[in-house]
C-alpha cells in the first residue's frame, strides 16, 4: 500500500503530488495521528511526505523513520530525498546524530528558558511549537537537494 503524511501546511498542490504517487485520499494520515498509520503499516508499504516539516518535531521524524526502517517500510521525503528510507537504505549514523543533537539542544533551551522566564502554559506551548517548527525547517534545509549535503 501507498500512504501519505500530511499536515495543515499541505494544500491542493500537495494533493496533486500525492495523486501522482498513487496515494488514495483514504490513505492520507495527519502527522498528529502517526500512531494510527503505524498500526496499518506492513513490510513493503511506502509512505510519502512532501517535507520533513510536515512532522511535529525532529524527535517524531527520527522515531517514525526508525520505525519504518525496522518494519521494512519505505519512507520518502519529496523535498529531502537524502532522508529517504527505502530498500536497504537507512539513515547513516551522522544523520541520526544530527537529529539527536537537535533534540538535545532543544531540550536544553527549553530548560534554560524555563529557569529565566515565567509564562502561562499556553505561552510555553506556543513557544515550544515554534522551536520545533524552526528545527524542522533547519533539518529540511540541511537535507534538501540544494542544501549543504548536496555533494553526497
Amino acid at each position: 500500500m501507498v500512504y501519505g503524511v500530511v499536515s495543515q501546511a499541505d494544500n491542493d498542490t500537495t494533493m496533486a503530488v500525492f495523486r501522482s504517487k498513487k496515494v488514495r485520499p483514504e490513505h492520507l494520515a495527519d502527522s498528529s495521528r502517526l500512531g494510527e498509520l503505524a498500526r496499518c503499516l506492513v513490510q513493503g508499504d511506502t509512505v510519502y511526505t512532501v517535507s520533513v516539516n510536515r512532522f511535529a518535531s525532529v524527535a517524531q521524524v527520527r522515531e517514525f523513520g526508525c520505525f519504518c526502517a525496522n518494519r521494512g517500510v519505505s519512507l520518502k521525503f519529496i523535498g529531502q530525498p537524502y532522508l529517504d528510507i527505502t530498500d536497504g537504505k537507512m539513515w547513516k549514523r551522522p544523520v541520526l546524530r544530527q537529529m539527536e543533537q537537535m533534540e538535545t539542544i532543544e531540550a536544553a533551551v527549553r530548560q534554560r528558558l524555563a529557569q529565566c522566564f515565567r509564562m502561562e502554559k499556553s505561552q510555553w506551548q506556543t513557544l515550544f511549537w515554534y522551536m520545533e517548527a524552526m528545527n524542522l525547517e533547519i533539518l529540511a534545509q540541511i537535507f534538501s537537494p540544494d542544501g549543504v549535503l548536496k555533494r553526497g
